[in-house]
């Protein structure tokens, strides 16, 4: 469902137990908060905040705590420390109100810190509490260069499993490497030099399940160019805008190949990011990954757009 950002604060309900959002360096983080702020209430408001990228954002922030938002500190370097700090967070508000509802502004959370977030939350609440999350795309990224030339990161400091998403990895069997493409060819490069799968595939967002014709145009020119490196690599389609139906793309992608490992690597919108997500919970035998860059493009890395998706998912809350 996609809303208008200024009509946005007559579509949610006007209160919420939690809202948690994410400071980045992008002006896009605040557009949610600054459309709904005045007008919904929150009982808890939380800003989660990279600690290595921190100084570069630091203006955001201010906003954030000016609007009573208290700061959870994030590492993506250190998974273990990110759940540590999460979850006391989270438990604190549950242990005094077991049914409080969720309002989750996903637009700069990093992949990582998502998909952690997205395991605790369906770890620790209930079918009693109600959870919204809300994303705010980009206009344009990488501003102002031409397709050939935009890029968002630079080189590679680690590859790494996601905490929460290990699946079930057999020695004996081969890797199938699944690629939910965005703009960074470098990045998911590193990815395929990393695990030497036997299969991969990647994949490529319809045009009709694409944010923009934009977005569509510069995502299929970096497809093209994966796909030039890796010509034996089978391609797909999948959703960057409706969750359920891309968690069906990427679970009918694993089908083709029974009797192989797999790793997939969401390295598009963090609405798809949320349908990995959901096909590992059916499937946990998938592991889910991520190459961490070493340079990202802060100075240019976007604009923000005027409407944001408001996303209900049924099937991340266990039937407990």
């Amino acid at each position: 469902m996609t809303i208008p950002l200024n009509q946005l604060k007559s579509v949610l309900k006007k209160h919420y137990d939690v809202f948690v959002a994410s400071a980045s360096y992008e002006k896009r983080s605040l557009s949610i908060m600054t459309a709904i702020i005045n007008d919904i209430g929150f009982s808890h408001k939380i800003v989660s905040v990279s600690i290595p990228h921190k100084k570069l954002m630091v203006d955001n922030i201010n906003l954030f705590k000016e609007n009573g938002f208290i700061e959870l500190e994030i590492d993506n370097t250190n998974q273990i420390d990110t759940v540590n700090n999460i979850v006391p967070i989270v438990g604190e508000i549950l242990s005094n109100n077991t049914k409080a509802s969720f309002l989750i502004d996903i637009t700069t959370f990093t992949r990582q810190t998502l998909l952690i977030l997205l395991r605790l939350l369906r770890s620790i609440l209930t079918k009693d509490n109600e959870i919204q999350f809300l994303y705010t795309p980009a206009e344009e990224y990488s501003i102002g260069l031409p397709y050939k030339e935009k890029w968002l990161t630079q080189g590679i400091s680690n590859v790494t499993s996601i905490l929460g998403y290990s699946g079930i990895i057999r020695p004996s069997r081969p890797h199938h490497l699944i690629i939910l493409m965005g703009f960074e060819v470098e990045r998911a490069s590193s990815l395929i030099d990393a695990y030497e799968p036997s299969k991969i595939s990647i994949g490529l967002a319809g045009k009709g399940n694409s944010i923009s014709q934009e977005h569509y145009l510069l995502n299929q020119q970096k497809f093209n160019e994966l796909l030039a490196e890796f010509p034996y690599a089978e391609s797909f389609e999948f959703s960057c805008i409706n969750t359920l139906e891309s968690k069906k793309n990427i679970l009918d992608q694993i089908k083709k190949y029974p009797g192989y490992n797999t790793v997939i690597c969401p390295m598009n919108n963090k609405i798809s990011t949320i349908s990995c997500a959901l096909a590992a919970f059916d499937n946990n035998e998938i592991q889910l990954a991520i190459a961490i860059p070493a340079i990202y493009n802060y100075e240019n890395y976007s604009t923000p757009g005027n409407y944001c998706y408001l996303i209900e998912i049924p099937d991340l809350i266990k039937n407990t």
